[in-house]
């Protein structure tokens, strides 16, 4: 099911073989400490700790109500990866609109970036490859985006695989962080 509703310019919800991507809600808060809280060693080297730490519950929600903002304002699109058969919260995925510098809304973008995070528990079953595939093919419809980037730290062996994996180029290191460039 694709649901295209304006301003958002993205799917609310996306489908692969074993997930569902879908925008964040309210009601994920609590699944989302769960995950949070036995991959924060997991995690932490890797992502900003907002995303990292878990939270009480209270502030999760407050975090999901600004995922929404970000969409409405056309800055940010973030879903989470659930497992299609269970409904099990997984981790989450992000398309976030850039220039060559820096994040921008997406009127001032050239370029698009992925990022993703899994769970402990839910790594190395390829389910971070067949999220980003899925983001990447939103990507690649957008209006006026040259180019689709993944940033990922140098010493993150497995989340530099991923890009790899899809055709991705490694564009060039900037202090310990790699970035992929894939066209769009």
């Amino acid at each position: 099911m694709t649901e295209l509703v304006p301003p958002e310019l993205v799917a609310a919800e996306l489908r692969t073989e074993r997930l569902l991507l879908r925008r964040w809600r309210p009601e994920d808060a609590s699944p989302l400490h769960d995950a949070l809280a036995p991959s924060v060693a997991h995690l932490k080297p890797w992502i900003p700790w907002t995303v990292a730490e878990p939270a009480p519950v209270p502030q999760l929600e407050a975090r999901l109500a600004r995922f929404a903002e970000a969409i409405a304002e056309r800055r940010a699109w973030q879903w989470g990866i659930f497992a299609a058969d269970t409904g099990a919260l997984l981790g989450g995925i992000s398309l976030h609109p850039r220039d060559a510098h820096t994040r921008v809304p997406f009127d001032a973008a050239d370029r698009v970036e992925i990022g993703y995070w899994l769970r402990v528990d839910a790594t190395g079953q390829g389910y971070a490859t067949e999220a980003v595939r899925a983001v990447l093919a939103v990507a690649r419809a957008l209006p006026h985006v040259s180019h689709v980037e993944i940033r990922c730290d140098a010493r993150n062996a497995p989340s530099a695989a991923i890009p790899r994996r899809l055709g991705f180029r490694h564009a060039r290191t900037l202090d310990q962080l790699m970035v992929w460039e894939h066209p769009a």
